[in-house]
């Protein structure tokens, strides 16, 4: 995962990641980043300040999509292969639920006040 200086135009920095890093998705604090590595089944948590990895959660087969919630309590990875939402615990970083969703889904986002989490199914077109 690389960071870049939008002013400037260039990457500035790296942050360490699995292999094959999918859709990530930022704290609204601001921090951490949550990031989704295909090639090992996991949810990655970054801490930006820091640069370091501080937690991996085992989330389900090819995660793609990850969605936070707007208070920041709950992350969601979504699990290609198996077809699921796995929903996550910000202080604990425990998994708290797992929802099958569509076929392959792709994207995860939370409306505004929290109350529903939508998620893309690539087979579906939806």
């Amino acid at each position: 995962v690389q960071i870049l200086d939008v002013a400037k135009r260039e990457v500035v920095g790296d942050l360490p990641s699995g292999p094959d890093p999918e859709l990530p998705n930022i704290h609204p604090s601001g921090n951490p980043v949550y990031v989704s590595n295909e090639d090992d089944n996991l949810l990655t948590v970054i801490d930006l300040d820091q640069r370091k990895v501080v937690a991996e959660v085992q989330v389900g087969v090819e995660p793609e999509g990850v969605g936070v919630s707007p208070d920041g309590k709950i992350v969601v990875s979504t699990s290609e292969t198996t077809n699921m939402a796995h929903f996550i615990d910000t202080g604990t970083y425990e998994i708290t639920d797992n929802v099958l969703v569509g076929q392959r889904p792709r994207f995860a986002e939370f409306t505004a006040d929290g109350s529903q989490l939508w998620v893309t199914s690539e087979v579906a077109g939806t």
